[in-house]
């Protein structure tokens, strides 16, 4: 008899346990299941689990896979959604590719045809995966049980670092019924895939500062990467120092109040026509967590934009306009500003109905020492949503 002991490298579980286990272990809490024929092992798995891990049926695939996406936008936790194969797995394709462009953590699992099969064209067959190659940041073909506990490890640590982004995950029939000896503690092969935070230099940090100082129009222009960095909180306490008002992105509502003073809505093609007045007339933009999108600088600036944005300095060319702008891949972790020492701000008036000339006035009593450490106790990393 097996010692009680056991190591869990020495268990024995067929590859639909195993992917299941994977996703109690990552503590995913709820997965968005529709069932097939081609996905039934794996469901059959789910019941095991029953009181870790709740399955909420959608009346169909596109569905559960947004729902999915709620899950993540709502907690930031990675959403988790299963189809069968053929049209179940191609059900998923918008919504895999809508948590792709919005940067949302979705973990996408669909059965396959058997692999022995695959490539005939068998019944429900379609090669998932180089239909969604262009619209997930990884995607996976298991074909050896062995490599599932791996998989399911490198898809949660690929899908949640770096910019955020969806994984697929299919799995051939035969290989959710095929058993093998399990080690849990297998490392990931991951060549080339290096997540780095960069951090901002102190002249970077000077320059940022020095061009708030001295600006007479600043104006921030926020996007769903300080959402995503957690950074909401920190980009409230630089609009409480500066008193600068703030245009956001659809993706970056919600990150200050659309009724606060300071705030001038949405900008863009269906923003407001005075947030893209302001961001016309400014002679400085804050860009953070933002991409420029075509939606947003329409089809005259562009070009430009994209011309003058290939460079990962911190300090960008100017567009050829007035405008000096700074974008931060987000800067963020902007961040938790919980994690970062407690800062002694000067309390400033907020300007959301006063004129530039006292925004200017109440912008250049702010000491340089005080905008310096503020920059200084944020890490930069590297979202740009």
């Amino acid at each position: 008899m097996a010692s009680a002991e056991t190591k869990r490298g020495t268990q024995v579980m067929t590859g639909a346990d195993i992917l299941v286990k994977s996703l109690v272990d990552h503590n995913v809490e709820v997965i968005f299941a529709y069932p097939g024929g081609c996905s039934m092992p794996m469901h059959q798995s789910l019941t095991k689990y029953g009181n870790k891990i709740r399955t909420i049926l959608p009346r169909h695939e596109q569905g559960g896979g947004f729902a999915a996406q709620g899950i993540a936008r709502s907690t930031g936790r990675v959403g988790v959604v299963m189809a069968t194969s053929g049209p179940g797995a191609t059900n998923l394709v918008t919504a895999i590719a809508d948590a792709k462009l919005d940067s949302i953590p979705l973990i996408a699992i669909t059965g396959q045809v058997p692999t022995g099969v695959i490539g005939t064209d068998a019944f429900q067959e379609t090669p998932i995966v180089e239909v969604c190659r262009g619209i997930t940041k990884h995607h996976y073909l298991v074909t050896k049980v062995d490599d599932v506990a791996r998989v399911m490890k490198e898809a949660f640590h690929i899908a949640t670092t770096g910019r955020p982004g969806p994984v697929l995950v299919d799995m051939p029939k035969d290989v959710q019924m095929d058993q093998c000896h399990v080690d849990w503690d297998v490392p990931m092969n991951l060549p080339g895939y290096r997540v780095k935070v960069p951090l901002a230099q102190p002249e970077q940090i000077r320059q940022i500062a020095a061009a708030i100082k001295h600006s007479k129009r600043p104006l921030l222009y926020a996007g769903g990467g300080v959402i995503g960095s957690e950074g909401a909180a920190a980009l409230r306490k630089l609009m409480e120092l500066t008193g600068i008002p703030i245009t956001m992105t659809v993706m970056g509502l919600g990150l200050y109040p659309n009724d606060g003073p300071l705030s001038l809505d949405m900008l863009g093609m269906h923003g407001s026509a005075y947030a893209n007045f302001a961001v016309r007339d400014c002679d400085l933009l804050i860009a953070l967590g933002v991409r420029f999108d075509d939606r947003v600088t329409g089809k005259k600036l562009l070009p430009k934009t994209r011309r003058s944005f290939t460079s990962t300095s911190m300090h960008r060319k100017s567009i050829k306009t007035r405008l000096r702008i700074f974008q931060y891949a987000a800067m963020c972790a902007l961040c938790s500003m919980s994690s970062t020492r407690s800062l002694k701000l000067p309390t400033i008036s907020r300007h959301g109905s006063s004129t530039a000339r006292n925004l200017s006035k109440s912008i250049r009593s702010i000491t340089m020492k005080n905008l310096m450490a503020f920059f200084s106790s944020m890490p930069f990393a590297n979202y740009r949503t």
